[in-house]
């Protein structure tokens, strides 16, 4: 997972944005970067939560 983030932050120049949606899961997690790089898009997880998620999650009562 090390190598994996370095060659993100090569990339992006940046280290992606894990909120622990996937820490039950960390083959979900390196999937999810690996995609990321290939497609040369950033990982946000916090992109993918729905606008209610968002809310929940900034205000501290979603949790991962």
């Amino acid at each position: 997972m090390e190598n994996l983030i370095k060659t993100y932050k090569e990339v992006f120049k940046e280290e992606p944005n894990i909120i622990g949606m996937f820490w039950f899961d960390n083959e979900i997690l390196i999937n999810n970067i690996i995609k990321a790089i290939e497609t040369n898009k950033p990982y946000d997880e916090y992109e993918l939560l729905s606008d209610d998620e968002k809310k929940a999650f900034d205000d501290g009562d979603l949790l991962f």
